[in-house]
């Protein structure tokens, strides 16, 4: 199994990550404690098991905080197959939450699906090999758990040597083995009884034998009448065949017509015949006759300059540019009077607009002057409106300050009164319980007197705590107002500078009586200058009218020269009004001609119609039920069927030929039936002669007589297969209890001590000896495993040629082995389907000394370049840079771990 890519959602703390294992062979996870390592190698086991080495089954602390669901999905190689696993958790994650994909390639199309718990994880337990312990023992091995194989008792190395060598409990097979060895013997002895119940009679065999010949006899007489009864059935049935076959012909040859029906069909055919092809001539006569009018009225229409139409349209053209030449004069001496008319009278209206102009101007300044001093006068009111409300803020906030002390020292007097009752309450409490010469119960010291009883006191300091957050709510309403009116009067200040600065009068002259002088005589003025401007707009709106008028006159000048310009310009030869007109004459007869034509044309077409509908009606009334019947007895005689596109008159020559075949095949049954009935005669008497009146009951007497033979037949063999069932079912017997011997053997070889203990014995010095192999290559040859009873998994140090216990190798050896016996079990688990081509190490190696950190890593290092990808997860300083290609994790400030770079 190599993975390939491996995409997290919402798991744990992260939010989305995608890791890319391709490129890598040997690669080292990296980052702080805590970053969200481990969490990678979880994913791929919660991918591929539904569960993780730290909250097993669990799914509810895999959901990133605040996230309602998540995802995993693990792409991963397997032989030549690519598959992928999607696992989806949490309380709203979407259906299906359990998928397993198999891919065309790597991020190719899907071509097969499985989804489903159960279903998804059977599949991959297939595919992969290997169960979840044993998964996590040899591929993924997590933190703190790195050496469990190799420092784990011998009885759970056992359990998991059994699921990797496919060895289940052999105790139930023992207890099935002592079970059917039981079964055996009772049947064997219940064989034994049966056979001696079905031991054969010879003297009934010996009866039921002569029975048989005796009515094998009787048989064999009666059989020989068979071929004559035979010969005269088949007689019988061929006359009957014969007579039914005589009945057919007749009924198909009574649908078919007569010679006198077909005579009158052929003259009816010739009649119709004649009169169609008189109608096609004369259809023909009257389209040459139009398609020859049409052409020469198209060349007239050619010769004259277009159709009717078109010299309707050129005739109105030449009487209209005629009409535009006369009158185009006078229309423009007419526009010239009223153009130079038009200039005097602007000349002059625009002289007494000026003057008027002028007045209006001079009244707009005079009330412009008193707009602005009327402002600035409203704005001075505003400043003093402002500077009283200041004033009376800042009253109201000196007496909320007031109260607000006032509140707090009386809220401090409470609490005061208070904190004395607590005390006295408690003083009272510890002296009901004390007595001189006692330890104190607050500093542990020797009481040697009691302390005076306080006088007892109560207090409630509720009511001041309310008017101080009165007093402090009105304090905090005060300086808001106050600030408000600060901030109004600010503004209505600055307002005030402006409107001074821009007064368009003296200071002194801005009153009330300025502003009212002023607008008063703005409105004489306004009002003197009222009528003369009514008059200058009524002059104004007629000069417009006029020059509206001389607009359109000069337009339709311009219309008609553009006009004129067109019409002697639209055609190389200009034709007068008369030419024209005798055009559309010419024209006009042709055309009444044409359609005189077309009148008789579509007569002509509509009679050609016409006597097609009879010829179609003929062939629906008579010819196509002729047509029918010839079909029928075509089909009735085994003669070839009649196409149904066959003209009327091949159609009655076809029925003639019929008529005559079915009177001769008749004429040859009759003579055949004849022969035949003889010949059916001759053979009943001969079977008279035999004392067999009626031929048709020696079919029944053979049967009779082959019934009894059967019957005796039936007995004898059933008497010799009691006899053959009896020696068979001695011979079960004897094999019954040799089965129930062999059982009974296997049972006692599945025993603990037995079979099973050989067969462990036998995985355990496998397992050593693979793990020797890897353990001579990552230690530079000092060590391997013993690989032979009593301990194949003891260490033997080649260097000094002694056995090791495992207590006393440092951390770095011990690192070594377990690796070492961690690949050796992959290898095995993988055996029938290929290599396990990963292994990820989670914190293996952060406690080795510095010694036992470089032969551990130095191991690693040669497992790389094997085509097998290496995981090592650390947060060592320069395992990345020595290792070489890293996978950087970071967790954020708010607690999300994120891929850095890869």
């Amino acid at each position: 199994m190599r993975p390939l890519e491996l995409e997290l959602s919402s798991f744990r703390s992260y939010d989305h990550a995608r890791v890319d294992w391709r490129p890598h062979e040997l690669v080292v996870i990296t980052g702080d404690t805590g970053a969200g390592k481990s969490s990678l190698l979880d994913a791929m086991a919660f991918a591929l098991y539904g569960r993780t080495p730290e909250v097993g089954t669990s799914t509810g602390d895999l959901v990133g905080l605040g996230k309602h669901n998540g995802e995993v999905r693990l792409t991963f190689q397997m032989d030549a197959q690519v598959w992928r696993a999607t696992r989806r958790f949490g309380k709203k994650a979407p259906q299906p939450r359990h998928l397993l994909e198999r891919l065309a390639s790597d991020g190719g199309e899907t071509l097969e699906v499985a989804d489903g718990e159960a279903e998804v994880n059977q599949r991959l337990v297939r595919i992969l090999g290997l169960g979840y312990e044993t998964f996590t023992s040899t591929v993924l091995l997590a933190q703190g758990q790195f050496a469990r194989f190799f420092a784990s008792k011998p009885g759970e190395r056992d359990e998991i040597l059994r699921e990797i060598f496919a060895m289940p409990s052999l105790e139930p097979v023992r207890v099935t083995a002592t079970a059917l060895a039981g079964v055996a013997g009772g049947r064997a002895s219940a064989l034994a009884a049966e056979g001696q119940r079905w031991a054969a009679d010879w003297a009934t065999i010996a009866g039921a034998a002569r029975r048989l010949r005796s009515q094998a006899a009787a048989f064999a007489s009666v059989r020989r009448l068979g071929p004559l009864a035979a010969a005269w059935q088949v007689g019988q049935f061929e006359l009957e065949s014969m007579r039914a076959e005589y009945s057919r012909l007749a009924g198909a040859r009574a649908d078919l017509p007569d010679r006198s029906r077909r005579e009158e069909l052929n003259r009816l055919i010739e009649a119709l015949s004649t009169e169609h092809s008189a109608a096609e001539a004369a259809a023909r006569t009257h389209q040459t006759e139009l398609d020859a009018m049409r052409r020469t009225r198209a060349e007239a229409e050619q010769h004259h300059g277009g159709s009717i139409a078109e010299l309707v349209a050129a005739r109105a053209d030449a009487e209209q540019l005629a009409s535009l030449i006369a009158s185009l004069p006078a229309r423009e001496t007419e526009l010239a009077g009223m153009r130079e008319t038009l200039i005097g009278s602007e000349e002059s209206l625009d002289q007494r607009e000026a003057f008027v102009n002028g007045e209006l101007q001079a009244a707009a300044s005079l009330l412009s002057v008193a707009g602005a001093v009327e402002q600035y006068l409203g704005v001075e009111l505003s400043v003093r409106n402002a500077q009283a409300q200041i004033e009376a803020s800042q009253q109201t906030l000196i007496s909320a300050t007031n109260g607000r002390d006032e509140a707090e020292a009386e809220l401090t007097a409470a609490e005061a009164a208070i904190r004395a009752s607590q005390l006295a309450d408690h003083v009272a409490h510890l002296r009901s319980g004390l007595a001189a010469g006692d330890s104190c119960p607050v500093c542990g010291s020797v009481v040697a007197a009691l302390p005076a009883a306080a006088p007892a006191t109560s207090g409630d300091a509720g009511p001041a705590r309310e008017r101080v957050r009165l007093a402090h709510g009105l304090f905090a309403r005060a300086s808001a107002a106050c600030e408000r009116a600060s901030t109004l009067g600010a503004e209505v200040e600055a307002a005030l500078i402006a409107a001074r600065g821009v007064l368009p009068c003296p200071l002194e002259d801005a009153t009330a009586a300025t502003v009212s002088e002023r607008r008063q005589a703005a409105a004489e003025i306004a009002s003197a200058a009222e009528t003369p401007s009514a008059v200058i707009a009524a002059d104004r709106t007629a000069i417009a009218e006029s020059r509206g008028t001389a607009d359109e006159i000069e337009r339709q000048i311009v219309v008609g020269r553009a006009r004129i310009a067109q019409l002697e310009g639209a055609t190389t030869r200009r034709q007068t009004v008369e030419e024209v007109s005798a055009a559309l004459t010419i024209l006009q007869v042709l055309e009444q001609r044409e359609q005189e034509l077309v009148v008789q044309e579509r007569a002509s077409r509509s009679n050609l119609e016409d006597v097609r509908g009879r010829v179609d009606e003929m062939e629906r009334a008579h010819i196509s039920a002729v047509r029918q019947a010839v079909a029928i007895a075509s089909a009735q005689i085994a003669e070839p069927s009649v196409d149904s596109t066959i003209r009327a008159a091949e159609t009655l020559l076809a029925a003639e030929r019929l008529v005559g075949l079915i009177e001769r095949k008749q004429s040859h049954l009759a003579g055949m039936g004849d022969t035949t009935a003889v010949q059916v005669a001759s053979l009943a008497l001969e079977l008279r002669n035999h004392g067999v009146d009626d031929p048709s009951t020696v079919s029944s007497m053979q049967s009779e007589a082959e019934t009894r033979v059967d019957d005796a037949r039936q007995t004898l063999t059933g008497l010799f297969a009691q006899a053959a069932d009896s020696r068979r079912l001695a011979a079960q017997a004897r094999a019954a209890t040799v089965e129930q011997g062999h059982l009974q053997a296997v049972a006692d070889d599945l025993k603990a001590n037995q079979f099973p203990r050989f067969l462990l014995s036998a995985a355990r010095e496998q397992l050593a000896a693979a793990a020797s192999l890897r353990l001579q290559d990552l230690s530079a040859g000092s060590y391997r495993f013993a690989a032979t009873e009593p301990d194949p998994l003891a260490i033997l140090d080649v260097r000094r040629d002694a056995t090791r216990a495992v207590g006393t190798l440092s951390g770095g050896e011990r690192f070594l082995a377990s690796l070492s016996l961690a690949l050796a079990l992959g290898d095995i688990a993988a055996g029938a389907g290929g290599r396990l081509d990963c292994l990820f190490l989670d914190e293996g190696f952060s406690t080795l000394d510095a010694e036992s950190l470089e032969l551990a890593v130095a191991g690693i290092e040669r497992l790389s370049g094997q085509g097998r990808l290496i995981g090592v997860i650390t947060h060592l300083p320069g395992m990345a840079e020595r290792l070489g290609a890293a996978i950087r994790v970071s967790k954020d400030p708010a607690g999300v771990s994120r891929i850095v770079d890869t």
